[in-house]
């Protein structure tokens, strides 16, 4: 039957259809749809039903002629980070994208129907049905799998999400939640919590004095105690002074006290401020000092000292603390070295929001990075002004929370409120406001009741559980200071603190058992005393007062090459703290202080004991190194090659491995023979052969060598993967194969005198060689565990282990057996050994020893006179301990050093020791030097007492001292013939700044780096036939204009310090120092670690350093600072990393995130996550980057050792975890638009990435070796081949694969260089002809100009043409004629061509006369006939690059500049005319250009959201680069 049906659109459009009654719903829906022009959607009756698509109309009981509607529903898409999800209008979703993030919903397609909404996180979906349920799918544990809550998913509302977790809203009004607890997939997880602790301030004693500070006192005040404690039993101590204590020993001294008294109580100690002053204080790093820390017993840190972390904000309130970078150093190390810390922040006083909001932030970029937790206090301040307001407190806490989200990148978990400054219940309001942590117990609290707070100083567990009770719906937990929990109570009815208390209370008695239940405690005052009773006492006064920090004064130091700095030191710092400084502020390399008249400074000593009275310094980069066998030297000279001297057969002549010693990097001694680590990693070895100098049974192997070793007569090396190799005697270790399967992953190697012990990853120890003498360690294997270092005497070993226990084993008679004194072996710090025996000091300071009892194994008779040891000596058969009070303690034979008594009066204030094998040497506080011992071999120095004034370095041979002086001149005495005789070379040893040594003679290092040698001639005494090697290289150094010099220099010169010689010796201005192949030499390296083969070097000045992703811009600026500017997500805002970016160096960029490489070799990313902008999963591993490779979304990082770390878009190749073990020793990296390919210094290649942008290589895979450069277009690889053929790989379109070069291989012959476009590649081969390949339309065809193309010189493309230089300059153009792949329309100009630019579609060249000629697409910059009059003496051209709006600029030789194309964006520079003057240089991004000025300014122009806009920063870009 025929029927006639009305079909409306919602909108109002109506058609009439004749159908019949069995034509289905669906057909007719079809046809409806159809006939309106309308998307998809459903039929509906007239009553508004739907109408089921499967029945025929006669079955749908439709009325006859019953209007019907056709509901077109749009189309709703939501997108996870890697997939889309549509819904479309029938209900049904459509998802496509990367299926782990949830663009494969087919395991749920059939239960996708009528659904009414859709929401993401990062990797799943989850879909509202339209009777209440929930459908998910995507990656399980963030959110695609809400099987464990499906039967509570029920009559669902509304769905949000966070990063990795979903809530879903019930019509009931509750929440049920699923995915990655931790992003809040755990609703469960609303619990508050404290900690069970105390809080100690040991000390109100402080040298600095804060305005804001109530409780601190000089060491002269009145109420200037230090505090004692009785015992209590609690979960963490928090111990704490106020700034910094004079005596800054104190604070290890405490820890290690708390710790021995109470083993499981966990030290929460020491501020940032704290840790900086006892570092200084100690003349020690900030690192080795938290380590010294940390072996005390301390667990985490306080971030105490931050207050707000603002340079000028704590200038005026707290005039000289720690700045933000120090407080930021302390930090980061205590992270690196695995010490949690907290981080807090005063507030209330005279800061602004401003100020709390960059505080905020700087503890999120810094948790980012943090290699160890971090969490947040708050704190109200209480002086400047009376302290903040409750709606501030308020307001604070909640921002910190939204600031410090911790489902966001650097978010903080937890954030603490201070009970005992805000009272219970303002607290208690601050749990409702984002805080989630109500700290601790404390018990005393000395510092806020200082200032006046009124709210207690012990809050009862039980009152902070109520806290929370009181809140409702809530649980509360008791945790440690690390954030485990301890205890949960998941509502009031489970908790009884009367159970928990007396449980504790009747615990088993221990030190650190409790006397009372805190709960029991009526009276805190009378229980733990008060802070008014403490300060009025002289029970604990501070008297022990010392020197506070001595005067201050100005020292000047000098670099030999001319520059000086001035810096601020005091008479008690170290004279090593200071060179470190001084290094840094003159951008040197490792180098010594010397003094007016030459002589060295001795780092360990302080300034005031320098006994300085000229000033300036000068700072000296040392020249020479020197090493040693029995009775040879060899010297690394400037050059990188080698000079050696001595008796023969213990390497004295290395002439016939002269030529292979070249850029030498370290030497290495056996007693007979060395070996040489190159530059690239080889080793060469001269010397006796068979004690380790014929290495040509291994020399195939012996490649990247990172470390050399030796006994008496064989060497081991680690190369760079943690694999060891071995040469030599092999009774002696010289063969290792028995043992080749456990060296994997070796940390450090020691050695007796005939076996080798290896300290392997894991902390185990292989050893091999003589078993008796240390080889076989088969008998004490079970225990060799968590080893840290290992010593060695000359037949035995020593292991110290993590918990500070020794094993050993080796000869028993030579200290391989300890049994007897194992029970005293704990907690050891340092072991020493002589030949027999071996002496540890134990962390009491007391001394242990075990042995041969003649030499020194037994101290039974001065063991009561071992007590605060600091460090021990050994001569070959006797010990010397330095104690605390600078004496002298010695034992064991006497003749052979054992016996110090005669000497004992003298040895008071001992700054060191040296020893012969029988004899010690001691330099005492007023630089003169006692000595005891043989007197044959240096134990009697009277002879020359009068002369031994001012000693600063002491060396020794087997039988006689040398000692440099104050004035750089050379005392020796002992035996004649083995050096104790200088007289024949006295004349000369003037300015020394190092002396080395043999068994039998001395080597001297002058100020110049020439060498003086003396002593047994068989023995190395005798270098003056060899005078002429041993002095300086010079490089010769070009400018790129063409002036040359010749500058003088040394290996372990700095790059940058050659780099600013040889400016001003060109009278340049600022620039880079470039090989002979083009490459800039890196400033921090040293000239022997840059591994030079070619000179001379090229000097290349360059005013400006800018990058640009495709919509901002980023400058390098004169201080190493960064300025960006452009669209804020594309990299054009760096505020939240600009602390970090000091000192850059090189900027690299992806679509639309930058990467910055550091002076220190790390790197800082910014932009948008996706395409590289977040580099924090990497960042502890992006360390000694060398250099940074991008594509379209990712950054790939050569590191110093030539691994490679990626981060940014996987599919982009941000994740190079599959070829992750291929990567090693990478010399370069090309890349795709989606795809990197590494060169490895074998030659061969390793690619990752999307494969059909080159990323899979496997086809060609055994053709890659032997690769000498790779080219690139968007979606293809190109490699040349050493022997001149190409290798191609990768895809484009369907229409033509680029990466299939099979049609030209056999012309693919001696190809000198590639150019590629889009979708065809060009290579210019040995005889100056061209093959090209790929898409046809796109250049990859030249046969209509082939026998044109004849003596190219350079290639140029658009994306889709090619432009040749030829010999004659004239230019041949092919490939797509609008897009300049046809210039006869200028063919007749095209004469004299010097250079050609591009933009994607139009060609630019630049002719001999400064002229311009362009062709191709007229809109993208292919006429400038509009600006022709004004393109005369054109210096260089830039265009921009989007792919529909293309412009260049041009600056002309009086610096203007003149730019065409596209009318829209770019072309138009009126605006900024006035200020483009003297342009030197032109950067592009997509849609904008930047003009670098000649006096360092900066101006932009073109699309403001693509950088054109740069008034924003403008104060900021001045002196670009230089």
């Amino acid at each position: 039957m025929s029927l006639t049906f009305v079909v409306s659109l919602i909108s109002g459009k109506t058609v009439s259809l004749q159908t019949d009654e069995d034509e289905s719903v669906e057909s007719l829906r079809v046809r409806a749809q159809t006939a309106l022009g309308a998307g998809k959607g459903r039929l509906l009756d007239s009553t508004g039903k739907v109408l089921d698509g499967g029945v025929p109309l006669k079955k749908a009981r439709l009325q006859y002629a019953e209007p019907l509607t056709l509901q077109v529903g749009r189309v709703v898409i939501c997108g996870s980070s890697g997939a889309f999800a549509a819904i479309l209008g029938d209900g049904s979703v459509v998802t496509w994208g990367h299926a782990d993030c949830g663009g494969d919903s087919s395991a749920v397609r059939d239960q996708l129907k009528t659904v009414q909404q859709i929401q993401a996180t990062d990797v799943a979906f989850a879909a509202i049905l339209s009777d209440g349920s929930v459908v998910t799918w995507g990656h399980a544990d963030c959110g695609g799998d809400s099987g464990a809550v499906q039967d509570q998913l029920q009559n669902v509302q509304q769905i949000q999400a966070t990063y990795s977790a979903f809530a879903a809203i019930l019509g009931d009004g509750s929440v049920v939640t699923w995915g990655n607890a931790r992003f809040g997939g755990d609703s469960s997880a609303l619990r508050d919590q404290y900690v069970r602790n105390r809080n100690i301030n040991f000390t109100n004693v402080c040298v600095k004095r804060c305005g804001f500070c109530a409780f601190s006192r000089t060491g002269i005040d009145q109420e200037g105690p230090r505090a004692s404690w009785p015992p209590m039993k609690v979960a963490e101590t928090a111990i704490r002074g106020r700034g910094d204590h004079p005596r800054w020993s104190l604070y290890p001294t405490i820890a290690r006290a708390v710790k021995s008294e109470y083993p499981s109580l966990h030290i929460h100690a020491f501020s940032p401020e704290e840790v900086l002053w006892g570092a200084r204080r100690s003349g020690c790093s900030v690192e080795e000092y938290l380590m010294q820390l940390k072996e005390a017993g301390v667990g985490s840190l306080p971030g105490t000292s931050a207050e707000i972390l603002d340079d000028d904000l704590r200038q005026q309130v707290a005039k000289g603390r720690l700045s933000v970078a120090q407080w930021v150093q302390v930090i980061s190390t205590a992270h690196r070295l695995g010490l949690p810390t907290t981080a807090t922040m005063m507030f209330g006083f005279c800061e602004s929001p401003k100020h709390l909001a960059s505080h905020l932030v700087l503890l999120r970029d810094l948790q980012k990075r943090a290699q160890a937790p971090m969490w947040k206090e708050t704190r109200a301040g209480v002086r400047v002004r009376p302290g903040p307001t409750g709606a501030e407190v308020l307001r604070a806490h909640a921002v910190a929370r939204l600031v410090l989200n911790p489902a966001l990148p650097g978010g903080i978990e937890n954030l603490q409120v201070s009970w005992v400054k805000e009272g219970f219940r303002m607290a208690q309001l601050m749990l409702t406001a984002g805080a989630n942590d109500l700290g601790g117990t404390l018990m005393n609290e000395s510092i806020s009741t200082a200032a006046g707070a009124q709210h207690g100083q012990l809050a009862k567990p039980s009152e902070l559980r109520r806290l929370v009770w009181e809140l409702g719906g809530r649980s509360v937990a008791e945790r440690y200071t690390t954030y485990q929990i301890a205890r949960r109570f998941e509502s009031p009815a489970s908790d009884s603190w009367e159970d928990l208390d007396e449980a504790e209370a009747s615990a088993e008695q221990s030190p650190d058992a409790p006397a009372e239940s805190l709960e029991k405690i009526s009276d805190s005052t009378a229980a733990f005393g008060s802070f008014q009773k403490m300060i009025s006492s002289s029970d604990y006064r501070f008297r022990d007062r010392q020197p506070t920090g001595g005067r201050t004064a100005f020292r000047e130091v000098s670099l030999i090459s001319g520059k000086t700095v001035s810096l601020e030191t005091r008479e008690d710092e170290s004279a090593e703290s200071l060179r470190i400084r001084a290094q840094r502020a003159l951008g040197a390399g490792k180098g010594r202080l010397l003094t007016s008249s030459g002589s060295v400074l001795d780092g360990e000593t302080p300034l005031k004991r320098a006994r300085l009275q000229n000033l300036p310094l000068t700072f000296h980069v040392r020249k020479v190194d020197i090493a040693a066998t029995c009775n040879a030297f060899a010297a690394t000279v400037g050059d990188g090659s080698v000079v050696s001297w001595g008796s023969i057969q213990s390497g004295g002549d290395s002439n016939a491995v002269r030529d292979q010693l070249k850029n030498v990097q370290q030497i290495q001694a056996t007693g007979f023979a060395f070996a040489a680590i190159l530059g690239d990693g080889s080793v060469v070895t001269w010397g006796r052969a068979g004690s380790g100098g014929d290495s040509s049974a291994v020399r195939d192997q012996l490649k990247n060598v990172h470390l050399l070793q030796a006994n008496d007569e064989a060497f081991a090396a680690i190369l760079s993967d943690g694999a060891v190799l071995t040469w030599g005697r092999v009774d002696y270790g010289g063969d290792s194969s028995a043992v080749r399967d456990q060296l994997k992953n070796v940390q450090q190697i020691q050695a007796t005198r005939f076996a080798f012990a290896a300290i392997v990853g894991d902390g185990c120890v292989v050893s091999w060689g003589r078993a008796e003498s240390g080889g076989d360690s088969s008998a004490v294997r079970d225990q060799l565990k968590n080893v840290q270092q290992v010593q060695s005497a000359d037949e035995a070993f020593a292991a110290i282990l993590e918990d500070g226990s020794v094993v050993t084993w080796g000869r028993a008679s030579a200290g391989g057996d300890s049994s007897a004194v194992r029970d005293r072996l704990k907690n050891v710090q340092q072991v020493q050994s002589t030949r027999l025996a071996f002496a540890a000091i134990v962390g009491d300071g007391s001394v242990v020893t075990w042995g041969h009892a003649d030499a020194g194994g037994d101290s039974s008779s001065v063991r009561d006179q071992l007590r605060n040891v600091q460090h021990i000596q050994a001569t070959g058969f006797a010990f010397a301990a330095i104690l605390a009070d600078g004496s002298v303690v010695s034992w064991s034979r006497p003749d052979l050093g054992g016996d110090s008594s005669a000497v004992r009066d003298q040895l008071k204030n001992v700054q060191q020791m040296q020893a012969t094998r029988r004899a010690f040497a001691a330099i005492v506080g007023d630089g003169s030097v006692v000595t005891w011992g043989d007197a044959d071999a240096g134990g009697d120095s009277c002879a020359v007492r009068d002369q031994l004034k001012n000693v600063q370095q002491i060396q020794a041979t087997d039988e006689a001292f040398a000692a440099i002086l104050g004035d750089g001149s050379v005392v020796t005495w002992g035996r004649a013939d083995a050096g104790g005789d200088s007289n024949a070379v006295q004349d000369q040893l003037k300015h020394v700044q190092q002396i080395q040594a043999t068994s039998q003679a001395f080597a001297a290092i002058l100020v110049d780096g020439s060498v003086v040698s003396w002593g047994a001639s068989h023995g190395g005494g005798y270098s003056i036939g060899l005078r002429d090697q041993l002095n300086n290289s010079k490089l010769q150094v070009s400018l790129i204009s063409g002036k040359t010099v010749s500058v003088e220099t040394h290996e372990d010169e700095s790059v940058e310090s050659l780099r600013i010689r040889a400016q001003r010796a060109l009278g340049a201005g600022k620039g880079r120092l470039l090989t002979s192949t083009g490459s800039v030499l890196d400033g921090e390296a040293t000239l022997k670690s840059v591994r030079l083969q070619n000179l001379p070097l090229t000097f290349h000045v360059r005013s400006v350093d800018i990058k640009a992703t495709c919509f901002a811009f980023a400058a390098i600026v004169g201080d190493g600072s960064v300025v960006s500017w452009g669209r804020a997500e594309s990299g054009g805002d760096s505020n939240a990393v600009r602390d970090q970016l000091i000192n850059v160096q090189q900027i690299q960029a992806t679509r639309e995130a930058f990467a910055a490489i550091l002076e220190d070799g790390s790197v800082v990313s910014w932009g948008d996550a996706r395409c590289g902008g977040d580099s924090s999963a990497v960042q502890d591993q992006l360390k000694n980057v060398q250099q940074i490779q991008a594509t379209e979304a990712a950054f790939s990082a050569i590191l110093r050792d030539g691994s490679v770390v990626t981060w940014g878009h996987a599919d982009s190749g941000g994740d190079s975890s599959a070829v992750q073990d291929q990567l090693k020793n990478v010399q370069q990296i090309q890349a795709t638009n989606s795809a990197f390919a590494a060169i490895l210094g074998d030659g061969s290649a390793v690619t990752w990435g999307y494969d059909r942008s080159g990323g899979d290589s496997s086809a060609v895979q055994d053709q890659l070796k032997n690769v000498h450069q790779i080219q690139a277009t968007s979606r293809a690889f190109a490699a040349i081949l050493g022997d001149g053929s190409v290798v191609t790989w990768g895809s484009w379109g369907r229409r033509c694969r680029v990466g299939d070069s099979s049609a030209v291989r056999d012309r693919l012959k001696n190809v000198q260089q590639i150019q590629a476009n889009d979708a065809a590649f060009s290579a210019i081969l040995g005889d100056g002809s061209v093959v090209t390949w790929g898409h046809a339309d796109s250049g990859g065809d030249s046969s209509a100009v082939q026998d044109q193309l004849k003596n190219v010189q350079q290639i140029q493309a658009t994306n889709s043409a090619f432009a040749a230089i030829l010999g004659d300059g004239s230019a041949v153009t092919w490939g797509h004629g609008r897009s300049g792949g046809d210039s006869s329309a200028v063919q007749d100009q095209l004469k004299n061509v010097q250079q050609i630019q591009a933009t994607r579609s139009a060609f630019a060249a630049i002719l001999a006369d400064g002229s311009v000629v362009s062709w191709g697409d007229a809109d993208c910059g292919g006429d400038s006939s509009a600006v022709r009059h004004q393109l005369t003496n054109v210096q260089q051209i830039q265009a921009t690059y989007h792919v529909q709006y293309q412009t260049f600029a041009a600056i002309l030789a009086d610096g203007s500049v003149v730019s065409w194309g596209d009318a829209r964006f770019g072309i138009d520079s009126s605006a900024v005319r006035d200020q483009l003057q003297n342009a030197q240089q032109i950067q592009a991004t997509e849609m904008a250009f930047v003009a670098i000025l000649e006096d360092g300014s900066v101006v932009a122009w073109g699309g403001a959201n693509y950088g054109g806009d740069s008034s924003a920063v403008r104060d900021q870009l001045s002196n670009i680069y230089e």
